[in-house]
């Protein structure tokens, strides 16, 4: 039986998700993040087991049959360890990912890409094989993360000064080749090494430890703002 909240595959004689622990056939999610039963949650269809897309979104709303979204506000998501899982679908509440403050309608859309550690091994077969191999088989996903006026704020000047490093050390290698300098060459590569750091702290600022088919694991999400969904079971 699939649950309808996370879309586990669960066997038949379970009354309850292996995953998200929610009753597999009389429990839905209500909007202040409780569970209720699905004959009265707002949208959900029971001949068609989906949620219609409002109209302020493109689709037919309750009404119609003609757009649905998979997995609705407040399911799909769960806890599992320091990570969180979300579906591709989920649609994540307005607040900061970083924080759990008030995000006030922010959202900073990510795109996503992962493959398994194991194709890490073929850099030793050279990086082009490694390169070739880790496109062709790595997953993507693109998410809208609430953020807060703060975090936005701390991310944009850490662009900011990641673009600035990179400048300075491109602008600096002439100038050292001119002078002569080896002083110059070192305040390049300094400047150039400063640049890919931060701008590794900038790509890092929410990490993805793994991506299927359905499925996105999130990494360095605050605690409270994990603490709100279910644990994994």
């Amino acid at each position: 039986m699939k649950c309808l909240s996370c879309g586990l595959a669960n066997f038949a004689t379970d009354t309850t998700c292996r995953r998200c622990g929610i009753s597999i056939d009389s429990a839905g999610p209500a909007t202040d993040g409780t569970w209720q039963p699905m004959s009265t949650v707002q949208g959900w269809n029971s001949a068609a087991p989906a949620y219609d897309v409002p109209p302020a979104y493109g689709g037919a709303g309750t009404s119609g049959y003609g757009a649905y979204v998979p997995v609705p506000q407040l399911a799909g998501i769960w806890r599992d360890g320091d990570a969180l899982v979300v579906h591709r679908n989920a649609l994540l509440p307005d607040r900061c990912v970083k924080c759990n403050a008030p995000a006030g309608g922010d959202r900073l859309r990510r795109k996503f890409a992962w493959h398994h550690p194991a194709i890490y091994l073929l850099i030793l077969a050279g990086l082009l094989v490694y390169a070739i191999v880790a496109l062709i088989v790595q997953k993507k996903a693109v998410l809208d993360l609430g953020i807060c006026v703060e975090h936005r704020k701390q991310r944009r000047m850490l662009l900011l000064v990641a673009w600035g490093l990179l400048a300075a050390g491109i602008i600096l290698i002439p100038v050292a080749v001119r002078m002569g300098s080896g002083f110059v060459a070192l305040i390049s590569g300094a400047s150039f090494l400063g640049a890919l750091v931060t701008g590794y702290l900038v790509s890092n600022w929410i990490t993805v430890s793994k991506i299927d088919d359905s499925y996105v694991w999130l990494g360095k999400v605050d605690a409270a703002y994990r603490a709100d969904y279910p644990a994994a079971r």
